[in-house]
């Protein structure tokens, strides 16, 4: 099973975005540095909505969203409901949806850029 650029279940959404925001941060930053998305994986599940915004405010992940991971987050994001992403702590199977979107992404974009 692969990624599902369709599915608007929120937690694989959120998950999705979180795979975007570090591999923008990779760009800017190196595959070896200590990254800021990594670190706040776990926030990303307890409060879905305000580290999202936390992490879009940090210049080296904003700098990386250009060409196509710019394309891919504005894809993800038309599936975010005008109310955003939830506000709460995911429950234990939202965590597994969490987990499987952030992997489908990750997976589908260390496809999409790398090098030919």
């Amino acid at each position: 099973m692969g990624l599902d650029r369709d599915s608007k279940s929120q937690p694989y959404v959120a998950g999705r975005i979180l795979a975007v925001l570090r591999q923008a941060e990779i760009k800017t930053r190196g595959a070896d540095a200590r990254l800021s998305t990594d670190a706040n994986y776990r926030e990303m599940v307890q409060l879905p909505s305000i580290t999202f915004g936390k992490l879009m405010g940090l210049r080296n992940v904003r700098s990386g969203l250009t060409g196509k991971l710019d394309e891919e987050m504005s894809q993800i994001l038309s599936l975010v409901p005008a109310t955003g992403l939830p506000k709460d702590r995911f429950t234990p199977d939202e965590e597994s949806l969490f987990a499987v979107g952030y992997e489908h992404e990750k997976s589908y974009l260390e496809q999409l850029i790398a090098p030919r």
